[in-house]
C-alpha cells in the first residue's frame, strides 16, 4: 500500500481475555461451604458456612486490590496465611484466584495441617504447579512459564477430587481448563484445618490470594469454566484502547502494554470519537507480549478499507503463521482458526463492504472444541475443530495488523482490542451498534 493510504485504516483497540463459554451444558453452580472475597479488609466467610468459617488471618500479610475488589497480599514470612477450620471429605473442590510474585521451591499456594507434605499445592521454581494427596495421588501442571504467561498475572487454580469414582479421581484445573489427571490408590484423611499460603513446614507464599472457595462436591469440568468465567469475563488481562495510547489497562499491567513496528500513525478513530491506529499494509502492526490461553477470546474494532485483498491480517501469533490467526480474504470473507488444520476455520462474509468499520470477536475453547466469530455482537459462525485439545501452544507475543513474517501485512485500524483468559458473553462486551459504520473513516 501506498504511503500516502495511510489514514484510511485503523484498529480501534484490542481485548484479550481467557474467557470462553464453551457451549456445553453445565449444571448450575452450588453454593460453596467457604468462599472469601477479602472485599472492605476483611476475610469474611460469604459461603454457605457462615461465620464459623471466616479466615484465620496471620503473619506477613496485607489486604491489597485483588483481581476483582479486595485480595489478600501474601509476603512470604512469618507463615503469612488465611485459615480455616475445616476437614475436608471424600468429594471436594478447592478453587482460587491468585497471582504469584516470583517462582521458587517450594512456593506454597496451600497446604494441611495434618503434615506439611500432605494434601499440598505448590509452585515450584521452574514454575511446575503440583497438587498431592501424600506420596501418591500427585497431579503437575507443565508449566507456567512455557503455556502461560510468568510470574505478575492473575491465574485461577482449582483442584477437583472424589474419592468414589472409578477413574481419574483428582483433576488440576488452571484458568478453567483441565491440565491434568490421576487416580487416589489410597486414600488419606486430611486435618481439620487448611492453610493458603502454606504454615509451618513449608516455603510461606509470596503473592496475591482472591476469591477462595471450597465446595463439598466435585464441580464438573464446565461447572470450574463457569467459575473461572465469572470473573475472568469482567477481568481482560489485556485491554488496549490504541486511542493514541499503548497502555494496557486491563489486569496483567504494564508487561502487556503494545509496541509499535514500522510507521503507523494515529488517525480518527470510529465516528470521530478519539483515535485509533492507521496500518499502511506494508509493515505496520503493533505487538503484545502475550501468550493466548488454551480457551479465550479477543475482542477488537476494526476499520476494513477497499478494495478487498489476499490476505488482511487482521490479528495473528508468533507461534506460526496458521494458527490463532484472523483475516479477510480478497472476497470480503472475515476467517479464524486456531490453528492451521485444512478447511476447520470460522468463517463469515462482511455483507457491509468494505470502508466500513465491523466490531470483531474471535472465541476457540479445548473443551467443547469450537471456534465461533461474531460481527458486530451477532454470532455468525461456529465451527467445531476436530484437533480440540491438540490445539498448539500459542506463542509468546500477540500481533494486531499481521505480524507473523508468514502473513500478509494488514491495511486497516484497530481500536480497543481486548483479550479474554475466557470466552466474553456478548453482554459483557463494549456497547456497540449491531450495524457497521461505513465510509466514516479519517
Amino acid at each position: 500500500m501506498d504511503r500516502y493510504l495511510k489514514g484510511a485504516v485503523w484498529c480501534v483497540g484490542v481485548l484479550m481475555t481467557a474467557v470462553f463459554v464453551s457451549g456445553l451444558h453445565a449444571d448450575p453452580l452450588p453454593v460453596p461451604l467457604v468462599h472469601w472475597t477479602f472485599d472492605g479488609g476483611a476475610a469474611t466467610n460469604c459461603g454457605s458456612g457462615g461465620s464459623l468459617y471466616d479466615a484465620d488471618v496471620s503473619g506477613a500479610v496485607a489486604y491489597t486490590n485483588g483481581i476483582a475488589g479486595g485480595g489478600l497480599c501474601l509476603l512470604g514470612g512469618s507463615e503469612g496465611y488465611a485459615a480455616v477450620s475445616h476437614a475436608l471429605g471424600d468429594q471436594g473442590t478447592i478453587a482460587f484466584w491468585y497471582k504469584p510474585s516470583r517462582f521458587y521451591n517450594y512456593h506454597s499456594l496451600f497446604d494441611n495441617i495434618m503434615n506439611p507434605d500432605q494434601w499440598e499445592m505448590w509452585i515450584y521454581g521452574s514454575s511446575v504447579v503440583r497438587f498431592r494427596l501424600a506420596g501418591q495421588g500427585i497431579v503437575s501442571y507443565d508449566n507456567l512459564n512455557n503455556k502461560q504467561n510468568g510470574t505478575n498475572v492473575w491465574y485461577h487454580f482449582a483442584v477437583t477430587w472424589d474419592r468414589w469414582a472409578e477413574t481419574n479421581h483428582v483433576r488440576l484445573y488452571v484458568n478453567g481448563c483441565e491440565g491434568a489427571r490421576t487416580h487416589i490408590t489410597d486414600w488419606l484423611v486430611p486435618g481439620a484445618k487448611i492453610y493458603f499460603g502454606g504454615h509451618k513446614g513449608n516455603d510461606p507464599a509470596e503473592g496475591i490470594l482472591d476469591d477462595v472457595r471450597i465446595y463439598t462436591t466435585t464441580l464438573a469440568d464446565t461447572q470450574v469454566q463457569a467459575l473461572h468465567a465469572l470473573i475472568a469475563e469482567q477481568t481482560p488481562a489485556v485491554k488496549v484502547s490504541f486511542d493514541a495510547d499503548l497502555t494496557n489497562t486491563g489486569t496483567g499491567g504494564a508487561a502487556f502494554d503494545a509496541t509499535l513496528v514500522g510507521d503507523p500513525v494515529w488517525t480518527n478513530g470510529l465516528y470521530g470519537l478519539g483515535q485509533a491506529l492507521a496500518l499502511d499494509g506494508v509493515d505496520d502492526y503493533a505487538s503484545i507480549p502475550y501468550r493466548l490461553s488454551t480457551s479465550g477470546s479477543v475482542a477488537l474494532w476494526y476499520y476494513a478499507p477497499g478494495p478487498w485483498y489476499d490476505f488482511n491480517s487482521v490479528f495473528d501469533n508468533s507461534v506460526g503463521a496458521n494458527h490463532y490467526e484472523c483475516w479477510i480474504d480478497g472476497a470480503g470473507n472475515l476467517q479464524f482458526r486456531s490453528t492451521g488444520s485444512g478447511s476447520q476455520r470460522a468463517l463469515v462474509g462482511l455483507g457491509n463492504g468494505s470502508n466500513c468499520w465491523y466490531h470483531i470477536v474471535s472465541t476457540w475453547d479445548a473443551l467443547s472444541s469450537n471456534m465461533v466469530l461474531y460481527v458486530n455482537g451477532v454470532e455468525r459462525s461456529r465451527i467445531t475443530d476436530t484437533n480440540g485439545s491438540a490445539w498448539p501452544t500459542p506463542g509468546t507475543n500477540f500481533y494486531i495488523g499481521g505480524g507473523h513474517s508468514g502473513n500478509t501485512p494488514a491495511r486497516g485500524a484497530p481500536r480497543t482490542c481486548r483479550s479474554s483468559r475466557r470466552r466474553s458473553r456478548p453482554a459483557v462486551w463494549p456497547r456497540f451498534s449491531t450495524r457497521s459504520a461505513c465510509n466514516r473513516a479519517g
